[in-house]
């Protein structure tokens, strides 16, 4: 049932985001569309990567997209840009194969599990991941 996916951790994450706006000091950033959906993302990088990566994002998004942009900028601030890239791929990955709960994440990231069950959903919730890496490398 399409009820678990839109559980209420992931309707209070889309309604009251971590880090979403955009920044004072913007260091680069990236706009990507998901042309299936018409999700429009755009992450920010708030000062120098090499020093602490910090997110922020803004976006015309479904819950999903806009839920997991925030666990995202979240779990990611003052990682370094190496640790924080394998993360991120990591974190990506798990998404698209269905096995969050099977890895070492924060708790928070679980709530991304139910998404393995409505496969045309995946890039509602891997889309922040992928532009966040693509801004980064």
């Amino acid at each position: 049932m399409v009820s678990k996916l839109y559980k209420n951790q992931l309707i209070e994450l889309s309604h009251n985001p971590y880090h979403f706006g955009k920044p004072e000091d913007i260091f680069s950033s990236k706009e990507v569309l998901n042309t299936l959906c018409g999700d429009k993302i755009t992450v920010y990088q708030n000062g120098d990567p090499l020093k602490a990566i910090e997110l922020w994002f803004e976006s015309v998004s479904c819950i999903i997209c806009s839920a997991s942009a925030s666990i995202l900028t979240k779990n990611i601030e003052g990682m370094n840009l190496n640790d924080g890239i394998e993360f991120m791929n990591q974190v990506e990955a798990s998404i698209k194969d269905g096995t969050i709960r099977n890895n070492n994440f924060t708790k928070d990231l679980n709530c991304l599990d139910e998404i393995k069950n409505y496969p045309s959903r995946t890039t509602c919730a891997t889309l922040p991941w992928t532009t966040a890496i693509d801004l980064l490398k």
